[in-house]
Parts: structure tokens; sequence; C-alpha cells
């Protein structure tokens, strides 16, 4: 178990072959007080021996037990997620459940490591996870259960999962432009002039005008595409689930604006206060959104030509 994890203490649950068990016993008890009768005492005895091992055998099972829990870094909020397992000590007889990320009941016995899926339930970042463990140990008469918190050592950022949001590109806005006739986030090469030919260039390249001119074989130079910004306003405040459906349109937008190959500049709040800065790819658009957190969100300069778009969860 990692270091800083907590346990709780071992609680039990009545199952009714327990309940059964007792009664059985009571009425033993009272029979044997009336007739006298010493092989019916034997007996109460012989079940009363069971009855404490099913009590106390599963708790000094569950205090034994040790799990370490990883994940991946990234995850998505309400899709799969594979988690390792492993159990570092012997151990038998014991089920477990992940609470957080939730997960299904899983039997093991250690030492050993398996793979399990869970699926969180809700973005942001997880520092630790929540693990039911039980154990009936070993007639199976009283279930013990006992809740772990095991600090990760490396913690997992639930972003949002995306939702898919058009947003007319740059040089569609302000010029009667709908979303429908944009050209898209990627503009074409811009020719910055020609030259002659070298062997090895593209064909697609060569300069027909130039050539027709020149009387030589000539090639188009060009510039590096332009690329139109988007600088993403995201603010949580409100909270509950417009705060996530507006998580959820943020990841959804910039992903767009990413595939399209756009750079793109996140703006939210986070623990530490407003956080401005560039993501690079839809890992780093779900670990910016996993911590943000409900506050006004950095302010940033926008440079011509850059489309801002903002989403609130007051507007969702």
């Amino acid at each position: 178990m990692t270091d800083g994890s907590r346990r709780g203490v071992p609680r039990p649950a009545v199952s009714r072959a327990m309940v059964v068990l007792v009664l059985i016993g009571a009425a033993i008890f009272v029979i044997a007080r009336t007739t006298g009768s010493g092989w019916l005492m034997v007996l109460l005895s012989a079940l009363i021996g069971v009855l404490a091992v099913s009590v106390l055998s599963p708790p000094l099972a569950l205090r034994t037990a040790r799990l370490d829990v990883r994940a991946a870094r990234d995850a998505t909020a309400g899709r799969s997620l594979t988690v390792t397992v492993s159990v570092p000590v012997r151990a038998r007889g014991l089920r477990a459940r992940l609470v957080e990320p939730e997960g299904s009941w899983f039997a093991f016995e250690g030492p050993a490591e398996g793979e399990i899926i869970a699926v969180p339930a809700r973005r942001g970042v997880l520092r630790e996870a929540v693990v039911d463990v039980t154990s009936a140990w070993p007639l199976g008469l009283v279930p013990w259960r006992r809740r772990l918190h095991l600090r990760l050592a490396r913690p997992i950022e639930v972003g949002p999962a995306p939702i898919d949001t058009e947003v007319p590109p740059p040089d569609a806005r302000g010029n009667g432009a709908d979303e429908r006739s944009a050209p898209g986030w990627r503009d074409g090469d811009v020719v910055r002039g020609a030259r002659e030919y070298v062997p090895g260039d593209p064909v697609k390249l060569v300069h027909w005008p130039a050539t027709a001119r020149t009387g030589t074989l000539m090639v188009k130079e060009l510039d590096a595409p332009h690329r139109p910004g988007l600088v993403l306003v995201v603010d949580l405040r409100g909270g509950g689930a417009a705060a996530e459906t507006a998580a959820g349109r943020a990841a959804g937008i910039a992903n767009a604006a990413l595939a399209a190959g756009a750079p793109v500049t996140l703006c939210t709040s986070e623990a530490g206060g407003p956080v401005s800065g560039r993501v690079d790819s839809p890992a780093e658009v779900g670990r910016r959104l996993a911590r943000a957190m409900a506050g006004p969100p950095a302010a940033v300069v926008v440079a011509p030509g850059t489309a801002v778009v903002r989403i609130a969860a007051g507007a969702v």
C-alpha cells in the first residue's frame, strides 16, 4: 500500500446463514438445559466454535490485506480506464471493488497482480483510489468489509467527455460567412515568389506563368501557411451539471481546432488561481480541464486574427 493511505475499520455484515446458526444454537441451548443432555452440549460447543471462527477470522484477514493501485495519468469521465491492482503480500478469500474510480467486484489472492476496468464518474484529479475489501474467509458465514483510501503515486487527471460543438473559424467571422461556407482553420500556402527549378523539386510547385514569361522552368517559393489561432476562455463558476457541460463543450471545441491545425490557448481557473497557456494535444486539453475549477479565468492578450470563444457555466 502506498504511503499516506488510510484504512477504515472492518465492519461485519449479518448474513442469513449466520442468523440461522444463531437460532439453532439458541434452540439447542434451551433443549440441553431442559433435558440435561450431554451430547447436545457437545454439539452446542462445536457450533459456538464454528461461529467464533466465522466472526473472528475475516477481520484478521482484512487487517493484513495490502493493495496497490495504479493507472495511466489521463482518463475521461464516463469512459473506461484500465487500473492495475497488485497484492504484494499473501492473502486469500478476499474480494474488492473500486469505489472511486468506480469498478466492479473482483476476487483476489496474493501475492498477485492483475488489471480491472473502472469508469471515473466525474471530471477532476484523483489523488487517491477508494477500495472496499470484503472477506468471509474461511466459512463464508459472516462477511466483513473494510474501506481503504489508497494514495496514488501518480494522480489520475480525469478530463470531461468532449461534446461536439461547431465554431466558425476566425476568417469566417465579420464578413457575412456562416459555418457552412467557412473555409476552415487551415489557410492555404502563400506564394512568396518564384525561383529556378532544382532537381528534386515537386512537379506541383512548378510556377507556369513565371516559366512562360522567362522561358526557364520556375517553381514557387512558399511561405508557411497561416494558422489562425483560438483562445478558449472557460468560466465554470456556478458549478453543477452546467459546469460539467461547459467543460465538455470546451474540450470538444479545443480538440476540433487542434485537429484542424490551429494553435489553441486555454484560459481557466485552478486551485492556485487563473491559468492560461497553450495546449498542443487532446491529452493536454483533458489535463487542463480536469484541473479547472470555479473561478474567474485568466485574461490573455489576443493577437490579430485570433478567434476568442468564451464558455460560461451560467450560459449553458
